[in-house]
């Protein structure tokens, strides 16, 4: 009997990925997850890379290779928030 590889399961909850640089300047990206890594409100467009798929709005990785990549520095404005 063949065992599958264990799946990680992003929801669109868990990595919606909501970035905001202030309250006034609101939403800057948005990534829903119902067929792809498409930045909604924003231009930072990820790549479903390695195996990595899209089912139920979810971001499906099969736990050791598949991931989704997302542009450089995409962080970096929610880390200046935070500070």
């Amino acid at each position: 009997m063949k065992t599958s590889a264990p799946r990680l399961v992003l929801g669109a909850a868990a990595l919606l990925a909501v970035l905001t640089v202030n309250a006034r300047a609101g939403l800057i990206h948005r990534y829903d997850f119902t067929a792809d890594a498409k930045d909604l409100v924003g231009t930072a467009d990820g790549t479903l890379e390695a195996g990595a798929g899209i089912a139920d709005g979810q971001a499906v990785l099969d736990g050791s290779a598949a991931y989704v990549n997302f542009p450089n520095n995409l962080l970096t404005n929610l880390l200046t928030f935070w500070r």
